[in-house]
């Protein structure tokens, strides 16, 4: 069997802008938020450090766009096949026209991060996200309006069957409007949980899911929720249903839920799945995709019976490397992101630092300890290879461009040192490492 090999490139202190572009078929270590289809062959998926990708060969291949951006993107939305929108981090919002080809940021008047975006034709489109925010357009983003949600509850799926009616759902929320957004009703108040993702059939069938394994249905437009039996306790993190009988959910550990009769049974779809599966899309009753943590894609083309992996592109920068020995190493860039490897960067794990800040450089003084630095004097520790990352305090808003560690001779504890190349000033610390 041949080995796999994977190319790390490095950007200097000047270069952290610079983006790499690493070929099918090795997969994207982005944690994939978000997958859309317009049709059986052309379909985008996003999600972290900016990542957008397109395929036009119904996922055989993914390449990936230039989104601009290092923000995390938390859903896309295409009404058709030039045109779509995708929304995330920040309140950011960019719009393509060429599907995909170019994409230009629109302003979406908050800083809110959007979690859902959702058109009902090319013109007019909602978002919604942290702290209760919802926004409209109705010229294709030029000018986005903020609504009157009436909570302040993080909210994360937004759709609309037509221009005037839609629900919203979010944190022990799930609100509906038959105005366009101009006013919103609570419909249910006795959940205490997470809402994740709503979609409808049609006017008068949906499904809510959320976490604990909860599953909500109504067949009246939300006047009225029944609880469903999904078998499960876990999160349950997106839904998609093609008509009021076949419906398809997403959960932790790359569990796959599909019903065809409504939803009275819910049965588990295991396949050779990626983990954490973030969101789902059907194009038809045969055709899905699912996308989720560590870049995975997989398809099904029975209506979700059995599911393949598929082959995707990735984009993403890295700044600084550091390896121990021989075999183990740990790589930080963009949007907070770590690699470490433990058999020589023949393979590379993806973790979440917890930060959002560029990370400029990283070191470790053995194989379980290590130090990064970034932006915003931002400086994070783990104990345990990377996997987790604790925020310790510098003293200082400025840019970090440099941390090296290394055990004193003849002392104990160790040596801190770092440069701030933005005013060319060298702090040296003294002292034990906590």
């Amino acid at each position: 069997m041949a080995k796999r090999i994977i190319l790390i490139i490095i950007a200097s202190s000047f270069m952290l802008n610079a983006q790499w572009v690493l070929q099918n078929p090795y997969p994207t270590i982005s944690f994939l938020m978000s997958v859309k289809f317009v049709d059986t062959q052309t379909g985008w998926a996003v999600g972290g450090f900016g990542t957008i990708l397109k395929t036009t060969d119904g996922g055989v291949n993914w390449d990936a766009q230039v989104s601009g951006t290092e923000a995390r993107i938390e859903e896309v939305y295409f009404p058709d096949a030039q045109t779509g929108w995708v929304v995330g981090q920040d309140g950011i919002i960019l719009k393509t026209s060429n599907g995909g080809t170019s994409w230009i940021s629109q302003n979406s008047g908050t800083t809110n991060s959007l979690q859902s975006v959702y058109f009902t034709d090319e013109q007019k489109g909602w978002a919604a996200g942290h702290n209760g925010t919802i926004i409209k357009t109705t010229n294709g983003g030029s000018f986005w309006q903020t609504l009157i949600s009436g909570t302040t509850n993080e909210l994360e799926s937004i759709c609309f069957i037509d221009s005037q009616t839609g629900w919203v759902v979010g944190y022990k929320t799930i609100l509906k409007t038959t105005n366009g957004g101009i006013s919103w009703v609570k419909q249910i108040g006795d959940t205490t949980d997470w809402m994740y993702s709503i979609h409808f059939s049609d006017s008068q069938t949906g499904w809510v899911v959320g976490e604990k394994g909860r599953i909500f249905r109504t067949t009246n437009g939300g006047e009225t929720w029944t609880p469903q039996i999904s078998n499960i306790t876990t999160s349950l993190s997106s839904i998609h249903s093609f008509d009021p009988q076949n419906a398809w959910i997403t959960a932790l550990f790359g569990t796959i839920l599909k019903t065809t009769n409504g939803g009275l049974n819910w049965l588990p779809m295991y396949g050779d799945t990626v983990g954490w599966l973030q969101s789902i899309n059907f194009i038809d009753s045969q055709t899905g995709f699912a996308v989720g943590r560590n870049g995975g894609i997989i398809k099904s083309t029975d209506g979700g019976n059995s599911w393949e992996k598929m082959n995707r592109g990735f984009i993403y920068s890295l700044s600084s490397m550091d390896f121990i020995d021989a075999q183990n190493g740990c790589a930080v860039g963009g949007s907070g992101i770590v690699l470490t490897t433990s058999n020589g960067g023949n393979n590379w794990e993806f973790y979440e630092s917890g930060v959002l800040d560029h990370l400029a450089s990283v070191s470790f003084i053995d194989v379980q300890t290590g130090w990064a630095v970034g932006g915003s004097g931002r400086i994070i520790k783990t104990t345990n290879k990377g996997a987790n990352w604790d925020t310790q305090i510098s003293g200082t808003p400025k840019w970090l461009n440099s941390v090296r560690f290394f055990r004193c001779p003849n002392r104990v504890g160790y040596r801190r040192r770092w440069c701030n190349f933005k005013n060319n000033k060298w702090r040296e610390y003294m002292g034990s490492t906590e």
